[in-house]
This record gives structure tokens, C-alpha cells and sequence, in this order.
């Protein structure tokens, strides 16, 4: 058994997530009910990144200094935006992040990274969610 040494607690909040506690390490997986907030996100290596939410959208190109991040960086980029530009209209809300790399999801999902760049971009993420009092989950798109 995988966790045998460990306690496992699981509530779900407001019927949408399933947040799953293991020694310590947050899981949370969405239901069948929908988030209540759903932002999609992407990025082009060369030329930059966006996202998108219901009418609202942004989009941006690299600085310099961004040029030469990998891709997962690029990716979580605009996810990190994202919550600091519409944070504010999340509170007491679940958000989905929709993202089709698998190295962000990831991250968003076990809140840890070993790279110090995808860190640095996470705790801005989750100083955001704890300023504009929102949850969030992410799932991986593919199109």
C-alpha cells in the first residue's frame, strides 16, 4: 500500500473538489461539477503568452530576461498573471487552470517544484490566492 505509513484525510468543498491531505502534501482533483471559474492558458516559446477567461483575455510577448526560460516557466507565466490581473473577482471561488503542459499541471497541483524559477512563480501564485481568498485546481488540455 503506498500511503500505509501515512494519514490520509479527504473533504470535499462545496461539491466540486475532492482535497485529499497525505502527510502533509495537498492533493486536489475536480468532480464532475465544473469550477467556478474556468481560465485558459498558453504560450509560444518565441513569442509569448496569454489567457483567457469567459469575454476577458490578455496577451504579452517575452522580455528579454524571459527569452531564455523553459517552457514550463512559459507556461506558468500567464497562469500567475492571470490570478493577479482577475484574482480579485475569484474570492471565495474555485478556479480550474487549464494548461497542456504536463509539467505545469504538476506543479499547480502538488504546490512544489525543484526548479527555483517554477518556485519563485508558484508562491507569487499562492500569495495571490491567499490575498483574493481563492482555490484553485488545474487539469491538462490538449488542443
Amino acid at each position: 500500500m503506498l500511503f500505509s505509513q501515512k494519514k490520509i484525510t479527504q473533504f470535499t468543498l462545496t461539491g466540486n473538489f475532492t482535497w485529499t491531505s497525505c502527510g502533509g502534501t495537498n492533493f486536489c482533483r475536480i468532480g464532475t461539477v465544473l469550477a467556478d471559474v474556468e481560465v485558459a492558458s498558453d504560450a509560444a516559446g518565441s513569442i509569448g503568452y496569454g489567457a483567457y477567461l469567459k469575454d476577458l483575455w490578455f496577451a504579452g510577448s517575452w522580455a528579454p530576461s524571459q527569452q531564455q526560460q523553459s517552457i514550463a516557466y512559459k507556461e506558468l507565466f500567464p497562469v500567475v498573471i492571470a490570478a493577479h490581473v482577475w484574482g480579485h473577482m475569484w474570492c471565495k471561488k474555485h478556479a480550474l487552470f487549464c494548461s497542456d503542459n504536463n509539467a505545469v499541471v504538476h506543479v499547480l497541483n502538488f504546490r512544489t517544484s525543484k526548479v527555483p524559477c517554477l518556485m519563485l512563480l508558484l508562491c507569487r501564485l499562492l500569495l495571490a490566492a491567499t490575498r483574493q481568498f481563492f482555490l484553485f485546481c488545474t487539469t491538462c488540455t490538449w488542443g
